[in-house]
């Protein structure tokens, strides 16, 4: 048997090429390599989206829910909010009532025995008494407790009237709420 000579050759061809051809084989592998990876991230990228819009219409439903709850609690909100401004209403009105009672029991305790009330009007800030006297030495007593007591300041006699006929004096009084 005949020996046949096989020329094997381990150099690369490509070194036999120039820089150019080198530099452009390497630029066209980089470049497939940069296409691969913008496919695989867009792909990823498209698939994310599916993810994304799953958590949106999770998040429509969950509000659309809770819309329904909260609109469900509309009515007891606004019945809430109704007896809220009520009660407001009624603690600022027991307020104002109280230091009316308070006033008018101040009154009463600063009245002589022989002195009757005809009137009492109460304002935010003052009151007005109309008295009835069958002295003047009483309806004197009268202006001088009320210039006394410590609850009432700038006490005015509006008017007076002297009633012969049955022997009455009748005077009305504005009193200013301390």
């Amino acid at each position: 048997m005949a020996k046949n000579d096989v020329a094997i050759n381990l150099a690369s061809q490509e070194s036999s090429q120039g820089f150019y051809d080198n530099f452009l084989s390497w630029a066209l592998g980089i470049g497939k390599l940069v296409v691969i990876i913008t496919e695989l991230i867009a792909l990823i990228a498209f698939i994310y989206r599916f993810s994304l819009d799953n958590q949106i219409a999770n998040l429509n439903t969950q509000i659309q829910s809770e819309q329904l709850i909260t609109e469900s609690y509309a009515q007891n909100e606004k019945i809430f909010r109704n007896l809220q401004s009520r009660l407001s209403y009624a603690s600022t009105y027991n307020k104002q009532e109280n230091s009316t009672i308070k006033s008018l029991f101040d009154i009463e305790a600063l009245l002589p025995s022989n002195i009757k009330l005809n009137s009492v009007a109460f304002t935010s800030s003052t009151v007005t008494v109309a008295a009835v006297a069958y002295s003047t030495d009483s309806l004197k007593s009268l202006t001088s407790a009320f210039q006394s007591s410590p609850d009432f300041s700038n006490i005015k006699l509006d008017q007076i009237d002297n009633s012969t006929s049955n022997g009455t004096i009748t005077a009305n009084y504005t009193l200013t709420l301390k």
